[in-house]
């Protein structure tokens, strides 16, 4: 029983983590259009770099979290 309220508690977290960025990213996009130099960071593979780099954190984030999980 434990280990089901963990893991819906961790599946809440992560799917409310989900939407607070998909809204953020949603709000900030009209903003990043209104700069001048946007367009050449993302000529640069800025966002693309970005990208990569916060999918790799959350992705450790989360193993680590699934292996404490699993240890404890």
């Amino acid at each position: 029983m434990d280990y089901i309220v963990k893991f819906g508690i961790f599946a809440a977290w992560v799917s409310l983590l989900s939407f607070f960025i998909s809204q953020v990213k949603s709000l900030l996009i009209h903003y990043l259009d209104l700069i001048t130099f946007v367009p050449l960071l993302d000529r640069l593979g800025f966002f693309t770099g970005l990208n990569i780099f916060l999918s790799l954190v959350f992705t450790c984030y989360t193993s680590k979290q699934i292996l404490d999980f699993v240890s404890n």
